[in-house]
């Protein structure tokens, strides 16, 4: 699961990952938003085109599916939001990413920010990713 970043006004959270694919493949999420209506979105681009987006304060996810095509590809989810009015919990949640056909997969971007000093980033298992 990811959940984007706190933001701030005018701010977006970002996560990008990067695949090779030797067909076709299939792209599939559930997206969840929790954010003010018609201006602060959860989107998600491929290959540097915005596909979709969603907004409001939704209490249940919705099923996304889309295609890839074979070779190289990005996809990106951002959390964009506005210089207006703070509703709902500000974020955007992916879950459940599936994604077929991966020959190999790139790097992976969480536009994490820079920790100050003798500060480190953890996985959910515990294990150091930054320090």
């Amino acid at each position: 699961m990811f959940r984007s970043g706190s933001v701030g006004e005018g701010q977006f959270s970002e996560v990008s990952i990067s695949f090779t694919s030797e067909g076709t493949s299939l792209i599939e999420f559930d997206a969840l938003a929790s954010s003010e209506k018609d201006h602060d979105f959860l989107k998600w681009s491929l290959n540097g085109e915005v596909l979709e987006g969603i907004s409001g304060v939704m209490t249940e996810a919705v099923k996304i599916r889309f295609t890839a095509p074979a070779g190289e590809n990005t996809l990106i989810f951002t959390y964009d939001k506005d210089n207006n009015i703070t509703a709902g919990f500000d974020y955007g949640i992916i879950d459940n990413l599936l994604i077929t056909n991966i020959a190999s997969a790139g790097k992976i971007n969480l536009s994490l920010p820079e920790l100050p000093e003798g500060a480190s980033y953890y996985t959910e298992r515990g294990k150091r990713t930054k320090k």
